[in-house]
């Protein structure tokens, strides 16, 4: 189970560049210095996205952590269980991993990337499912919350983000319910 779960972090998943995930890169980029607009810009293309978030990991770690987890689905270790005796090797242990799917990815395809990464012999049971969700940036609402925006505070701009965490919006999406967050 150590080897399965030390293999989750580091490999290669599949990725996709959300249109909310575009739209804020863009902006992003095209309010930043040269060098960092072009690693931003890199982030687009699968060719290139790796190089990319290695660059922004050096200039600006915390930053890269979230572009990564808006272009790829992620698996999070969040509990370990085995044994009980400190001198007894277990006969069985399990692993508690978190998944993040980006819009669109369904449970079978993240199931297979996650089996794929951790071979044979290791069984996978889900304990809660929840699609990833994005609302587009091309309504009425997001106009108005960018004409506010604007008007609090004119330097400001409000973008497209395609949230990496969990909020109560997966429940109001299945009602029907447009949900926007707001980072001011």
């Amino acid at each position: 189970i150590a080897r399965a779960v030390a293999a989750l972090s580091p490999a290669r998943r599949s990725s996709r560049v959300q249109p909310s995930a575009r739209g804020c890169f863009d902006e992003i980029a095209e309010a930043s210095k040269p060098a960092v607009r072009a690693a931003i810009r890199g982030l687009l293309s699968s060719r290139t996205r790796g190089a990319a978030l290695r660059v922004m990991a050096r200039v600006q770690p915390e930053q890269a952590w979230i572009f990564r987890a808006m272009l790829y689905n992620t698996v999070t270790p969040t509990g370990l269980r085995a044994g009980e005796k400190e001198n007894v090797i277990p006969s069985t242990a399990e692993a508690v991993v978190d998944g993040r799917v980006l819009p669109g990815v369904t449970r079978a395809e993240f199931l297979k990337e996650v089996r794929w990464v951790v071979g044979r012999g290791i069984e996978i049971k889900v304990i809660q499912w929840g699609e990833g969700g994005e609302v587009g940036a091309d309504s009425e609402m997001f106009e108005t919350i960018k004409d506010v925006t604007a008007e609090m505070d004119p330097g400001a701009k409000a973008i497209p983000w395609l949230n990496v965490g969990f909020t109560d919006a997966a429940y109001l999406r299945k009602l029907g319910v447009k949900c926007y967050g707001y980072y001011p």
